[in-house]
């Protein structure tokens, strides 16, 4: 499987997760530290993407993936 085709499968993955999480009735919310929100579906498909992109080799770079090491 090419990188583009990785990709998108991430995409679409990750696109299914978050929709799976909003149709129950509930699901948990944390504030982070600059007050914005944090769902379960944002960090449910933000390990469902990383765990498809790793497979590229390509470094991945994410709002919720702190202190990842990248270098040129």
């Amino acid at each position: 499987m090419d990188d583009l085709q990785i990709a998108i499968e991430a995409a679409i993955l990750g696109g299914q997760k978050i929709l799976d999480i909003y149709d129950r009735p509930n699901f948990n919310v944390k504030i982070k530290d600059n007050d914005s929100p944090l769902t379960e579906a944002d960090t449910a498909s933000n390990e469902i993407i990383h765990d498809c992109l790793i497979k590229t080799g390509v470094s991945i770079i994410s709002e919720e993936v702190k202190n990842l090491e990248y270098s040129v």
